[in-house]
């Protein structure tokens, strides 16, 4: 083999070293963390529970090095994505890859599920019944934190990883 083929193979191996090293996709997932909680933090309201579950992972596996920014919370993709006539009506800024179906017929809420005082201080409309206080709900604009949080920041992410690139190709 000649010194310039086994120059260019070690280049690649050193390329593949990067493309699976997870310093830089940690480096890179860290920004779209910082820049999911500060999106979540422009409309938060109550205890921050959703701010403070969202993390990011490193996985390494037969597929390769990914970061995943997300949370474990099971009302988080309403937030994202709204929900009801509210969230049909204002969902930009929304993932263009997932087809989002809204229930248009408004549902009722019993007051063990909600914040009873934010519910009262935002005037919801409510029934009083034997079985409780419910609260008619309409549903509510997306508030997307996670698909612009990468969408937003590529450039920056890509950065990362090319100087990983090209950190490798000057060794």
């Amino acid at each position: 083999m000649s010194d310039g083929w086994k120059k260019f193979g070690d280049a690649i191996t050193r390329l593949e070293a990067v493309m699976t090293d997870p310093k830089y996709v940690a480096q890179a997932g860290n920004v779209a963390l910082g820049a999911a909680k500060l999106l979540c933090s422009g409309f938060i309201r109550g205890s921050g529970e959703l701010w403070n579950s969202i993390s990011m992972t490193v996985t390494n596996d037969a597929h390769g090095v990914y970061a995943h920014v997300g949370t474990n919370k099971e009302y988080a993709t309403y937030v994202e994505f709204g929900t009801g006539q509210k969230g049909a009506a204002r969902h930009s800024g929304t993932s263009p890859d997932v087809d989002v179906v809204y229930t248009m017929t408004p549902w009722w809420i019993h007051e063990s599920q909600v914040d009873k005082a934010a519910a009262e201080a935002y005037h919801w409309f409510h029934i009083d019944t034997k079985h409780g206080r419910f609260y008619k709900v309409t549903g509510q604009p997306a508030h997307p934190y996670i698909y612009p949080a990468f969408h937003d920041n590529k450039k920056e992410i890509m950065q990362i990883l090319a100087g990983g690139f090209q950190e490798a190709l000057k060794k």
